[in-house]
């Protein structure tokens, strides 16, 4: 099961703040760690998705791992429908489906038609 986006966020601090040379060198550089938040909104959707589709264990690997890429161009600005035609067939020849590819894609970027997110809040890329 894919943890919530806020779960993941508080038990990295509370990991964190057990270690004491590691807290304070945080607290003094302050990362952006809300990208991880967004990571964990695109993971929730993809697995809503293939929970959806019935896909189990280790057929999920490489769809999640399209979901994540995805995300990952989106976010640098980097994608064109080029890249992402590209994506797809390579995640193709990898066995996975094209049309669960294509849903996944259109959830992780936001277009309309995309089902419904498993969590309220909606994603922000």
């Amino acid at each position: 099961m894919v943890k919530p986006a806020n779960r993941r966020i508080e038990k990295y601090y509370r990991k964190l703040k057990s270690m004491k040379v590691a807290y304070d060198t945080f607290t003094e550089t302050k990362p952006d760690i809300s990208v991880y938040g967004d990571l964990a909104k695109v993971q929730e959707i993809t697995a809503g998705i293939l929970n959806k589709h019935g896909i189990l264990k280790r057929n999920r690997v490489p769809y999640q791992s399209f979901a994540v890429q995805l995300w990952k161009y989106h976010r640098s600005g980097q994608l064109s429908d080029k890249l992402l035609a590209w994506l797809i067939e390579g995640y193709k020849l990898e066995g996975c489906d094209e049309a669960i590819l294509k849903e996944i894609a259109n959830a992780v970027l936001g277009k309309s038609g995309a089902p419904a997110t498993p969590s309220p809040a909606p994603l922000t890329l």
